[in-house]
């Protein structure tokens, strides 16, 4: 068995407040793919509802790079959804 690690492309989700997991592949443009039947699908959706709750592409998709370990893919997700919560401002503060 061979402990190479490969290049692994997962695509998120914002999901109310944080990201999740949607779709992941070993090749970037299988995910590229995803990702834009996605955005076309979302913004089919939101024909007539205010423009003041749609998400731009990058807010409400986005792709990320690791190893292909599970650990590794979990590790990348918390962070990204770390990050979401350190820039989502806080009411009233």
């Amino acid at each position: 068995m061979s402990n190479h690690i490969r290049k692994y492309y997962t695509l998120l989700e914002r999901d109310g407040g944080q990201w999740v997991i949607n779709f992941g592949d070993y090749k970037k443009h299988i995910v590229q793919y995803e990702l834009d039947e996605l955005w076309y699908n979302y913004k089919i959706d939101m024909i007539g509802k205010p423009l003041a709750g749609r998400l731009k592409k990058g807010e409400k998709f986005k792709i990320i790079t690791t190893g292909d370990g599970q650990e590794s893919i979990q590790k990348a997700l918390a962070a990204e959804n770390f990050a979401l919560k350190v820039m989502v401002p806080v009411a009233g503060v």
